[in-house]
């Protein structure tokens, strides 16, 4: 029924008259509403940077922010972040989503964390139905169009709490304080020289396409840099997607990563400590097998393509469910 429709490009492009056009335009941009973010990251950004580190310093950083989930439930993809949280905390049920599309099933690899750190594992799998049954009721709850992996972690969130967990840990951050984001770091002259190279690079839609005004105000973040963006602007809307599923489903999500003095020390420390996560992947060579360790990155591969048709009719999708419901 939801798709019936699927996507009324002419009911879209005549919302150029409604009071939220700000918020599609960000939504369309930023998968969230920057301007109305709800969680920030605890770091002060006029600290200087550039300070020396050593790697047994952020791994007691880690491990303090760690200790008060110990044997904690917690989500895990299969990719390094996840994995490396569970094995550190001594996760006894992990729990992960799958999907039966092609190139979309990343559950052998959260077997073979699960099998390494001896945890019960819970895989959930996403249908299309499932997926598609939970829309209306997330971007109810989030007064916002959805991320692609909202729904999936809801519904894996269920299941924890259908376990009896009342708190489940994501290892969400890691990529942000400790240089994942390689190509936009690696790339940053490139892609902030001006506003529409950079808006080609990171927006997933155009707003324009629906007669809809970019006012994002680019100069800002040319003066804040490619990190200090990614943390302020990118890493709120990864965060409030989790804390919209968990909250969905009853139940807490902690973000070990972003606790503490961790994320104030990695923003502080010198640009080559934090290059493509080699600290962290220094760090989980004590704890993980290297082949878990240095496999190629992976997002949360979500069959979006095949069910809606591509990411930006996702997007509008969501919009359509956001303003007309």
């Amino acid at each position: 029924m939801l798709l019936q429709t699927h996507l009324n490009y002419i009911k879209l492009i005549n919302m150029k008259t409604t009071k939220n056009n700000e918020n599609i335009s960000e939504y369309l941009i930023f998968r969230h509403i920057v301007s109305k973010k709800k969680w920030t990251i605890n770091i002060d950004f006029n600290k200087k940077q550039n300070k020396n580190l050593s790697y047994s310093k952020v791994n007691s950083l880690l491990n303090n922010s760690l200790k008060k989930y110990k044997n904690s439930a917690c989500f895990v993809s299969g990719g390094l972040d996840s994995s490396l949280l569970a094995v550190m905390i001594g996760a006894k049920d992990i729990y992960t989503s799958y999907f039966n599309e092609k190139n979309c099933d990343e559950l052998d690899w959260a077997k073979k964390v699960a099998k390494h750190i001896g945890a019960r594992i819970h895989p959930v799998l996403i249908t299309k139905d499932r997926y598609l049954s939970t829309l209306e009721y997330l971007i109810k709850n989030k007064k916002c169009g959805l991320h692609p992996n909202e729904a999936c972690l809801y519904l894996t969130a269920l299941q924890a709490k259908s376990d009896g967990y009342k708190v489940i840990t994501s290892g969400e951050g890691a990529d942000d304080i400790f240089g994942g984001y390689s190509d936009l770091l690696k790339n940053e002259k490139k892609y902030m020289k001006d506003a529409n190279t950079f808006f080609n690079r990171y927006a997933y839609f155009d707003p324009s396409k629906i007669g809809l005004k970019n006012d994002i105000d680019f100069e800002k973040y040319k003066i804040w840099g490619m990190e200090r963006f990614i943390l302020e602007v990118h890493t709120p809307g990864l965060i409030e997607r989790a804390i919209n599923a968990c909250e969905s489903a009853n139940i807490k999500v902690a973000f070990p990563y972003l606790e503490g003095a961790l994320p104030q020390t990695m923003w502080e420390a010198k640009s080559l400590f934090k290059n493509e996560k080699n600290t962290l992947k220094k760090i989980a060579e004590n704890y993980l097998p290297k082949n878990i360790i240095y496999r190629k990155k992976i997002g949360f591969p979500i069959p979006i393509d095949k069910w809606f048709g591509g990411i930006d009719k996702f997007l509008l999708f969501n919009i359509d469910i956001w303003q007309n419901k």
